[in-house]
């Protein structure tokens, strides 16, 4: 596999104890990692530091190719995995058969001997993993224990697949007969279980696809309606076409283990993988379990999916509609997953909202009171997390931000909630280091995920709102975009003869706009 040895990227766990370096591919796909030791790594400290390091770089580059993990134990390579997250339970696939060489349900093992492991798994055709569930996986960790010749594992980036079957569309002047973004996938093994053909990748919101070729195709539909088997060949056959003018392969040595971001990549075992005359092929997998259903973005600039403000430039969008809590459980999403999820939702351009000028404290305080419900903003304490940094102190005692921004630079003090005391660290000092912008835009401060709560202790915050009412609320997420991007995606709309009259909302709390009459400004 061709590499660039010009860029190398060094990582360092912070005790400086073990370095790794990373090599993007010269194709812009993938990217090999060496001189990362995972046995030693899991006797590290700081291992966790150094998984959310590597799980940043597979989002970025799509998959990793660790080198030189001879004989690594299963063990090992499940404790590796779960740095990542919570390993799936290989034993719950109803299409997949358990081998009595498999020592624990998360780790299966392949082979093209049957004596040594499950054979011509993965030749189906194409397939992201998970296809058969209702939340596919998230990646997948494939550890070669024995290689053979002419065993390769082929790729597919499915950003890439996406925009060539795109283009394809355009050139045929067959958008309406052929346009993949209104497909399912349906499965051949599970009745009833369907996946959008395209969507949105929940951790980079580029655009991705899912899907499984051969045997694990159902018949696809088409806005819901099944299509016939003629119809879905033909839109497997345009995918396969896509996949033969971008896939790799990936020749195994030996000691490699392969991280695969599974919602951009398609992978499949080569026929060379059950030839015995080659030799004993063996491999292991764990696979991440996935947290996201996948589901198509709405419209972004529909102010009834989407509540917004919107101020000079950028606009502050709340998604509570989609990510629809039952109201008054207390539920929400660690504040870590807010940037993925509105990446996930709206755009790849787009953050958890950072409420650090006055315009978006006024559109953050109009738009929690339109909807309700607290909100997660991004920002941690002083010394507690990389995100912008706010000190507590500041407004109170005097204080410092990151030099952007404006309440410090205007002297105006942080809107903390003054009649539930914040912050205050109800249950001690760092104990709740991230924020929410709650009721009148007041900053509360919080667990940034779910505590372990006992003693009749609620999950969510408990807040006294405007009604003079106590109770415990969800705290939803409150993302911030680029003004340009909502009116693109109105004018889009638009274009595309949407003829209902939602309504998006100015931000300075004046007058709707009708989208029929948006032309470029608001």
């Amino acid at each position: 596999m061709a590499t660039c040895p010009l860029l190398f990227l060094f990582f360092f766990s912070l005790n400086q104890l073990q370095a790794y370096n990373i090599s993007p591919n010269l194709s812009g796909f993938g990217a090999v990692v060496t001189d990362l030791d995972i046995t030693a790594l899991l006797q590290e400290p700081d291992s966790e530091a150094t998984a959310a390091k590597l799980k940043a770089q597979l989002h970025k580059h799509k998959y990793l190719h660790i080198t030189n993990n001879p004989a690594l134990p299963w063990e090992d390579q499940l404790s590796f995995v779960e740095l990542f997250g919570l390993p799936y339970d290989e034993s719950l696939h109803v299409n997949r058969a358990k081998n009595p060489v498999e020592k624990d349900p998360r780790v299966a093992v392949f082979s093209n001997d049957p004596n040594f492991g499950l054979t011509s798994v993965g030749v189906e055709g194409f397939h992201s993993d998970g296809n058969v569930v209702p939340i596919p996986h998230a990646a997948n960790f494939l550890y070669c224990e024995q290689a053979v010749a002419g065993g390769d594992t082929d790729l597919a980036p499915l950003r890439d697949v996406y925009r060539l079957l795109k283009e394809n569309e355009e050139v045929d002047g067959e958008e309406s007969k052929f346009d993949i973004d209104r497909m399912n996938f349906v499965s051949a093994h599970v009745e009833g279980l369907s996946q959008p053909l395209t969507y949105n990748h929940p951790n980079t919101g580029e655009k991705t696809m899912f899907f499984g070729l051969g045997s694990l195709s159902g018949l696809y539909t088409l806005d819901g309606a099944p299509m016939t088997q003629e119809e879905t060949d033909r839109v497997t056959f345009r995918i396969q076409q896509a996949i033969d003018k971008t896939k790799i392969s990936h020749k195994w040595t030996s000691g490699d283990l392969l991280i695969m971001d599974n919602l951009a990549v398609a992978h499949r075992a080569s026929p060379g993988t059950q030839d015995l005359s080659a030799g004993t092929r063996i491999m292991r997998r764990v696979t991440l379990s996935g947290e996201n259903v996948l589901r198509r973005r709405g419209d972004i600039s529909s102010q009834v999916e989407y509540p917004k403000r919107c101020g000079e430039k950028v606009c502050l969008v709340s998604l509570q509609k989609v990510l629809d809590y039952t109201p008054g459980t207390g539920d929400f999403l660690k504040v870590s997953r807010a940037g993925d999820m509105c990446r996930y939702h709206l755009d790849s351009s787009a953050d958890v909202a950072r409420i650090n000028t006055l315009e978006k404290g006024r559109l953050g305080r109009e738009l929690v009171e339109e909807v309700g419900s607290p909100h997660w903003m991004g920002g941690r304490k002083e010394g507690t997390g990389k995100d912008l940094i706010i000190d507590w102190s500041f407004g109170l005692e005097g204080g410092d931000f990151d030099g952007t921004d404006e309440y410090v630079s205007t002297g105006t003090p942080y809107p903390w909630h003054q009649p539930s005391g914040q912050p205050n660290d109800c249950d001690g000092p760092g104990s709740e280091p991230c924020l929410f912008i709650g009721e009148g835009g007041g900053f509360f401060d919080f667990a940034c995920e779910k505590k372990d709560w006992e003693g009749g202790r609620t999950p969510g915050p408990e807040i006294t709102w405007s009604d003079g009412v106590r109770r415990m609320y969800n705290v939803e997420i409150m993302c911030e975009i680029e003004k340009d991007v909502v009116i693109r995606a109105a004018e889009a709309e638009r274009k595309n003869s949407y003829e209902g009259k939602d309504r998006f909302v100015n931000g300075d709390g004046g007058d709707d706009v009708e989208l029929d009459k948006v032309s470029g400004e608001l």
